[in-house]
């Protein structure tokens, strides 16, 4: 074969070029793409479950700096209705639009640090002003607290049956101010003395406290505040009262500031 045949048989192979990738070169940069992406993925899922752990740190944190600033949150408040249905009112209901529905439990010490440290505000800036209405409704979901609770909510209703929502709340106060910070149970000669000296002991009185009515009534609030959404005690809803005398408004859980509920107020 000559020297130019051999030539043009080495023309025909494929050219080999220095710039073309070789097998090994394509392997090397999967592995090293595979590793970085694992990485990535295990450094990202590593900070949302640390952030997932500590977001409530993380929420309070953020909290302190925006009040070190001065930046006020907006705060969220859920919606929620009731009724006052048959209950004693405090106030005019003539001239109220707004309603704060109260549903506490008389052994409840959160329900006494309410009416010791917020609700005479209330009563002096909203319900004395004729701005709003009370209505306190009975919700005794603790069994521990019984039967004392149960005991006491009926004889206050008892004496709404003896001198009409007046006597019901000047009872309600008694009732207060007679229990003890920690509201070590109230005895059966205490509830007694209270309708003694409010001038409501009789046998009429005497005969609601062990009335199917009187429970019946008992039941019907803690039904209400089962489905208001309520769990606890204090609980509030605070709205305004629509023609069925139904209250539609927001839900207030727990003894909170007199300025949570300017600020519900505020909202509807």
């Amino acid at each position: 074969m000559t020297e130019t045949a051999k030539n043009k048989k080495n023309d025909s192979s494929p050219e080999v070029r220095d710039d073309q990738p070789k097998q090994d070169q394509y392997v090397t940069i999967s592995v090293e793409t595979l590793i970085l992406t694992t990485i990535v993925i295990i450094l990202g899922i590593t900070t949302l479950i640390y952030m997932f752990i500590n977001f409530r740190s993380m929420r309070e944190d953020l909290d302190l700096i925006m009040t070190a600033l001065g930046i006020q949150k907006e705060k969220t408040y859920e919606q929620a209705s009731t009724s006052i249905d048959d209950d004693a009112i405090l106030g005019d209901k003539s001239k109220a639009e707004i309603a704060i529905v109260e549903f506490s439990d008389y052994e409840c010490p959160y329900c006494k640090r309410h009416f010791e440290q917020v609700f005479p505000q209330i009563k002096s800036e909203l319900i004395d002003t004729g701005k709003a209405i009370y209505v306190y409704r009975d919700n005794i979901v603790i069994p521990g607290h019984n039967p004392t609770a149960t005991q006491e909510a009926i004889a206050a209703e008892c004496s709404r049956n003896a001198g009409g929502d007046d006597m019901y709340y000047r009872f309600h106060e008694a009732i207060y101010q007679t229990t003890e910070s920690n509201n070590t149970n109230m005895n059966d000669t205490q509830i007694a003395a209270i309708a003694d000296e409010l001038g409501v002991k009789s046998a009429d009185y005497d005969a609601c406290l062990t009335s199917q009515p009187a429970q019946d009534e008992l039941d019907a609030d803690i039904a209400a505040a089962a489905e208001a959404g309520l769990r606890g005690t204090p609980g509030f809803i605070v709205g305004k009262v629509q023609d069925d005398g139904s209250v539609e408004g927001y839900l207030i859980s727990g003894a909170q500031p007199f300025d949570e509920f300017k600020e519900v107020i505020d909202k509807l």
